[in-house]
């Protein structure tokens, strides 16, 4: 991957809703970790799954500036999620073979964390039976 379009790319990957651009662009064991998740997830479908939940809360978001540095670009991103105002880094770790790698996502107010965890859980749960079983 050439590094000056890291941004493009990642970009490009997460905004293909049939996953089929993220998962040539990250490694096989990709791993995701941040702010509002409770533990890493790792594995290609595993993230992608991870993704799509956390974008689904939000109303909006834009990245606002790009940094690199050795294997690693830094993308901080503004935006609303669940009517909260929220900011923070995406921080993207970049394999020997120009993958990625690791995905850390970190953002800010504590409020919006908290609230974009629970929605998170909630969309990552699976369905409770409606007629009674336990």
């Amino acid at each position: 991957m050439d590094r000056p379009e890291v941004r493009e790319v990642w970009s490009a990957a997460t905004a293909d809703r049939t996953g089929a651009t993220f998962l040539e662009v990250v490694e096989s064991d990709v791993s995701l970790a941040g702010s509002a998740f409770a533990e890493p997830v790792v594995g290609k479908e595993e993230v992608w799954t991870a993704l799509r939940a956390s974008a689904s809360v939000y109303d909006s978001i834009a990245f606002t500036d790009t940094a690199e540095a050795g294997s690693f670009a830094y993308l901080q991103w503004s935006g609303r999620a669940l009517g909260l105002d929220v900011a923070g880094v995406t921080v993207l770790g970049l394999s020997e073979r120009g993958r990625f790698a690791t995905v850390s996502i970190h953002m800010r107010p504590f409020p919006a964390v908290i609230a974009i965890s629970a929605e998170i859980a909630r969309v990552l749960s699976p369905p409770r039976p409606t007629n009674g079983a336990r």
